[in-house]
């Protein structure tokens, strides 16, 4: 403190404000935002396998909070969520802007989602009414996708699934524990399922319990058996192809493809596990990213999530942690494999604000301890101000 009061009033003011700046840049950088971070994958990676890195999450901080994020479908530059707590759908943009929500006062438990691009309409399973329900991309509501067998009275639709070329696949999560394939009037195709593998007319006879997401892909149906620690495989024709075992229970899941030699993968929300597995087409498993936790890149009992090829972006969601987060898709330029050791590791805005503040802050206390050189005539003043009268 001695020392503080052979300073002018200038500099000591300047020093405490550097000193609060220092402080006040440590503590954002500390406690602020969590940087988006290269989460390593498993140690072997094959070649053109591609890469997971966690970005963010969703919702911004000011927008408002969600409560339980349980599905996902992306479309048009669009996310959309549904949220069982709140029992609305909220919209994003992909890159992350809240753009506003769906259904308000009219869902009840939404869970999974789906987006018919050639209608462009938006399609909400929603357990509580027993009905798919179906809107515009704007938010107005249309009719609701009603089955074409009287059989389905009771039905409790949970995942639901287009094509692209009028098929949708929705998923029974009632007694009957099946999957019904129909078209975007109802007419049904065929079932597939049921809880004891006996089915009924036309079903394909595999046995399911709690069924929950489905997706297509070009020439097959895939659909998450969840409490059978499996995903089934069916040919589009609903013929039984082959069986995926999980370790682990799985919910969402999507296709990715890409590379300079497109290949196709699967991405599956493992529940229990708190992980994203990563698996091939034939359903081998390649890697797992993820963990059990609250920060960044961990997981709390997620149940869905969706990949979005434009932007090369998978969002999932993080249920228990009430938000969706971004991952990033990096998929090898050249065929071979990604270098882990070069994946950039960034700050995030907050905090790279926080570090600029707390260096201007050393600059600033800096300039006010550096020792000042006084000039002659000020020394000759001095020493004449300090001279006794006589």
């Amino acid at each position: 403190m001695r020392g503080l009061s052979r300073l002018d009033r200038p500099r000591r003011v300047t020093l405490v404000a550097s000193l609060a700046l220092v402080a006040t840049g440590a503590a954002i950088v500390v406690f602020g935002a969590p940087a988006p971070v290269a989460v390593p994958a498993a140690p072997a990676i094959e070649e053109g396998t591609p890469h997971l890195e966690y970005v963010r999450s969703l919702p911004d901080a000011g927008d408002p909070d969600l409560l339980r994020p349980v599905g996902l479908a992306v479309a048009d530059g669009r996310l959309y969520v549904t949220d069982s707590g709140d029992a609305v759908v909220r919209v994003f943009s992909t890159s992350g802007v809240d753009i506003g929500e769906i259904g308000r006062g009219i869902l009840g438990v939404p869970a999974y989602i789906a987006c018919d691009e050639a209608t462009s309409t938006v399609l909400v399973a929603d357990r509580q009414l027993g009905a798919v329900l179906r809107f515009s991309e704007d938010g107005e509501r249309l009719d609701d996708l009603v089955p074409s067998v009287e059989t389905t009275g009771g039905w409790e639709p949970l995942g639901v699934a287009v094509d692209g070329e009028g098929a949708v696949a929705v998923t029974d999560s009632s007694g009957r524990h099946s999957m019904l394939v129909m078209d975007r009037d109802g007419e049904i195709a065929f079932t597939l399922g049921s809880a004891d593998a006996t089915g009924a007319p036309g079903s394909v006879s595999v046995a399911l319990d709690y069924p929950n997401s489905v997706a297509f892909s070009d020439d097959e149906i895939w659909v998450s058996d969840s409490n059978n620690r499996r995903v089934l495989v069916f040919g589009r024709d609903g013929a039984f192809q082959r069986i995926i075992r999980l370790n682990g229970i799985a919910r969402g899941l999507t296709f990715l493809e890409g590379g300079e030699e497109p290949k196709t993968y699967v991405a599956v929300v493992d529940t229990i596990a708190s992980e994203i597995v990563l698996i091939d087409a034939e359903g081998a498993e390649v890697t797992r990213y993820g963990a059990p936790g609250t920060s960044a890149g961990r997981l709390a009992y997620p149940n869905d999530v969706v990949y979005d090829a434009e932007t090369s972006q998978l969002f999932v969601a993080d249920t228990a942690n009430a938000r969706v987060q971004v991952w990033s898709v990096i998929w090898p330029s050249n065929g071979g494999a990604i270098d882990l050791d070069v994946l950039p590791v960034r700050l995030s805005p907050l905090r790279a604000f926080g570090a600029l503040l707390a260096v201007l802050g050393l600059v600033g206390c800096a300039v006010a301890l550096w020792p000042r050189r006084e000039t002659p005539e000020a020394a000759i003043v001095g020493d004449a101000l300090s001279q006794p009268d006589t």
